[in-house]
């Protein structure tokens, strides 16, 4: 009784923090808001503007994060935040305490009091069923009805002294402190899957703002566009269908990137209020952290993985599926009640195994979309380099009077989204390795 009601309550929490995964999964799968291509304006980039650097990577084992300013989030802080601020994990937290409080001895003592007192009462009614009966003669229908009368007292209490029995059994110290271990280990579960949660809203929320920027450098160089169409609409080389198309171009960029500013605005009062600050306060997302190369070279998926199932709940609550099938089938009598037992067995066995399949490959899939990130980081940075010397010899053309403003503004636009495309491979490189550093907590999100 006791494992079911500490089992009930574990799943409230852990429905509400799988909601949580599922609604910044669905955010993230969200299309981007239509835009023109991506284009800057001059200011965004000029001669001078070195390459980004890399920037050193966060070794969350070693060292000390440095606390948030007012109005500020940063990834690193973001979990220590969470388990202080967040009132889910708190009321997960309260949850525990309660568990803890509790003596267990003391609780086995007042049960086994109580069913003590219940088999007390079980003699008296057998003993006022037996002098009923020898009174029969004398009373016949009042011995009947008291007969009767103690038959279904004597059902009831026999009913709760049978689940009085199970809850000792549970309160045994072996049996308490297995039940007390998964109750910790669900809640702890419970706690990773709120933050592995928030941590995907956090990444989503600096993606979209990524593509904010984005659109509104394309939208600067629509309004560009539209002047000059203008000027050209003057001079008679275009038609005026031509130019309100443009204009009603830039008319729904403007109001696409409206609702994905609103949108923002959104998930990060819900980031706020899951780090324990108002929906209505400001708030500024600092950039996520790098990934080293020695850090990917670090990944060892099989080793990893075989380490990774001791900490996997789902594998552990398979496997006691299999002890439990097991147990069944011994204690089952012979003919049909066996054999079921037995494919009952055997389906548990192969569920387990599809499990543990299912998760070496979630393991190798993790550290092959790491390797494949990186990679593309690599493209990206190389082209970051290129557009960065067809830029310095765009501005030495604009300077000689060989191009336009508008083609240098050309090459000054390819130039930031060459440098957005790389910030963006470093966020998705950040983005899988954290999903394979949970996959090492035992915690599996492809």
């Amino acid at each position: 009784m006791k494992r079911k009601t500490l089992f009930l309550l574990l799943a409230l929490v852990l429905t509400a923090a799988l909601s949580l995964t599922a609604l910044a999964q669905d955010v993230a799968e969200e299309p981007p808001a239509a835009q023109s291509p991506v284009a800057v304006e001059e200011t965004a980039a000029t001669e001078e503007d070195p390459l980004p650097e890399e920037a050193a990577p966060v070794e969350a084992a070693t060292a000390e994060p440095v606390p948030d300013e007012a109005g500020t989030l940063s990834f690193e802080n973001l979990e220590q935040r969470l388990h202080e601020n967040n009132l889910t994990m708190r009321a997960v937290d309260e949850r525990l305490k309660s568990l803890d409080s509790m003596d267990r001895k003391e609780a086995y003592d007042a049960l086994l009091e109580a069913h003590n007192s219940m088999t007390d009462m079980l003699l008296s009614y057998s003993k006022m069923s037996y002098a009923a009966a020898a009174a029969d003669v004398a009373n016949p229908i009042g011995a009947i009805y008291t007969q009767r009368d103690a038959g279904y007292s004597a059902a009831y209490l026999q009913s709760q002294q049978a689940a009085l029995l199970e809850q000792l059994e549970n309160l045994k110290e072996e049996e308490y402190q297995k039940t007390y271990d998964e109750a910790v280990w669900q809640m702890d579960l419970a706690r990773d899957q709120i933050t592995f949660g928030v941590q995907t809203l956090y990444i989503t929320t600096l993606s979209l703002e990524r593509t904010l920027a984005d659109g509104q450098r394309g939208l600067a160089a629509l309004d560009r566009r539209v002047t000059e169409f203008e000027k050209r609409y003057e001079l008679g080389q275009i038609s005026q269908l031509t130019l309100l198309e443009l204009k009603n171009t830039r008319t729904q960029t403007a109001s696409s990137l409206t609702t994905l500013s609103l949108q923002i605005e959104r998930l990060k009062a819900q980031l706020n209020t899951f780090v324990g600050v108002s929906p209505f306060e400001p708030l500024t997302l600092k950039e996520l952290p790098s990934v080293s190369a020695e850090q990917i070279a670090a990944l060892r998926p099989e080793e990893d993985s075989a380490a990774a199932k001791e900490k996997s709940f789902n594998l552990y609550s398979l496997e006691e599926d299999v002890k439990d099938a097991q147990e069944k089938f011994e204690d089952s009598a012979d003919g049909y009640p066996r054999e079921m037992a037995r494919h009952n067995y055997n389906a548990a066995v192969y569920s387990r195994d599809a499990a543990i399949q299912s998760f070496e490959l979630s393991f190798f899939n993790l550290a092959r979309t790491v390797t494949d990130n990186a990679q593309l980081l690599e493209a990206a940075i190389s082209a970051l380099e290129l557009e960065q010397k067809n830029f310095e010899a765009a501005r030495v053309k604009f300077d000689r009077g060989l191009i336009s403003e508008n083609a240098f503004l050309d090459a000054a636009d390819t130039l930031a989204a060459a440098r957005s495309k790389v910030q963006s491979c470093s966020d998705n490189l950040f983005s899988a390795y954290n999903n394979y550093l949970w996959a090492q907590r035992g915690i599996v999100n492809e």
